[in-house]
C-alpha cells in the first residue's frame, strides 16, 4: 500500500506542475508503437525461479509540452509475464533424483498505463527522457494447463506439486512503471525511440491456498500457500510520430 500511495503522490505532483505552467500558443500530441524483448521474473513466497525471455508490444500516445515541462502519456500493450525452471533437480517418491526439462510459466497480459514523462534535449535534434506511471493489467490466458498432467497427485514428482495451476491465477493486477529512453529524430515529425523500463507489480499475479495431497501408497504431502508477484524488465524500440498544432490569434 505504501508503494501505491507513493506512486499516486508523485503522479499528482507532476500533473499539478504541468497544469500550473503557462499555456503556450502551440500544442499537439505524439503517438507511436514500440516493442522488443522482456526479462520476466517472479517473486515466489517459497522457492526461486529463473528469468523468462518473452516479447512485448505497446501502442502509446502523449501530449507535447513546451520546453522544460512534463508531458502526460497513456499506453496499452501486450506483455508476457512469468518465470522459468531450467535444469532443476527433482526428487521422486522413491528418493531418486533427476534433472527435468526446462519449463516456462507464461501469463499473457494486456496492460494499460498512464503517467508523466520529462523530456530533455540531447544535441541539436535528439532528446532523452524519463517517466513514471501506474499500470493495470488483465490476464487473457496462461500456458499453465499444459502442465496439469504433471500435477496429478499420483505422479511421482513431489517437487512438481508446487508448480502453479490455472485456477489460482488472479486475472486483474496493478503495479508501477518507470524508466527512461532516447528519441532520435529522423524528420521534424518522425523519430525512433529506444527505451528501458521496469514494471513491478504491487498485487499478486497468483494466489494458491495450502494443498494437502496423499497419492497412492505414499504419505500425505503438503504444499504451502503460494503467492507470486511479477516484475519485468523491458527493452523497447519503436517509432514516434508528432502532430503539432499552432494556434493563431
Amino acid at each position: 500500500m505504501k508503494k501505491i500511495l507513493l506512486f499516486v503522490f508523485l503522479l499528482i505532483f507532476v500533473v499539478t506542475d504541468q497544469q500550473a505552467q503557462e499555456v503556450t500558443d502551440t500544442g499537439g500530441f505524439a503517438f507511436g508503437i514500440k516493442g522488443g524483448p522482456s526479462l520476466g521474473t517472479q517473486k515466489y513466497s517459497a522457492g526461486s525461479r529463473e528469468v523468462l525471455f518473452a516479447p512485448h508490444v505497446i501502442g502509446f500516445i502523449e501530449s507535447l509540452p513546451s520546453e522544460g515541462k512534463f508531458s502526460l502519456f497513456a499506453q496499452a500493450g501486450f506483455h508476457v509475464r512469468g518465470s522459468a525452471f531450467r535444469n532443476q533437480r527433482f526428487t521422486n517418491a522413491n528418493n531418486g533424483s533427476f534433472f527435468n526439462a526446462s519449463r516456462e510459466f507464461k501469463y499473457r497480459n494486456v496492460a494499460l498505463s498512464v503517467g508523466a514523462k520529462q523530456i530533455r534535449p540531447w544535441g541539436e535534434t535528439n532528446s532523452f527522457y524519463y517517466f513514471l506511471g501506474i499500470r493495470g493489467e488483465y490476464t487473457v490466458n496462461t500456458n499453465l494447463p499444459t502442465f496439469e498432467e504433471i500435477l496429478d497427485p499420483d505422479n511421482n514428482s513431489f517437487s512438481s506439486l508446487s508448480w502453479p495451476v490455472d485456477d489460482s491465477v488472479r486475472k486483474l493486477n496493478y503495479g508501477g512503471i518507470l524508466g527512461g529512453g532516447i528519441e532520435f529524430s529522423l524528420t521534424e515529425l518522425i523519430g525512433i525511440v529506444v527505451e528501458l523500463s521496469i514494471n513491478p507489480d504491487f498485487s499478486f499475479q497468483y494466489r494458491q491456498p495450502q494443498i494437502t495431497l496423499s497419492g497412492g501408497t505414499s504419505s500425505a504431502r503438503t504444499v504451502q500457500e503460494q503467492f507470486i508477484k511479477n516484475n519485468t524488465l523491458e527493452l523497447s524500440v519503436g517509432f514516434r510520430f508528432q502532430r503539432i498544432v499552432e494556434y493563431i490569434d
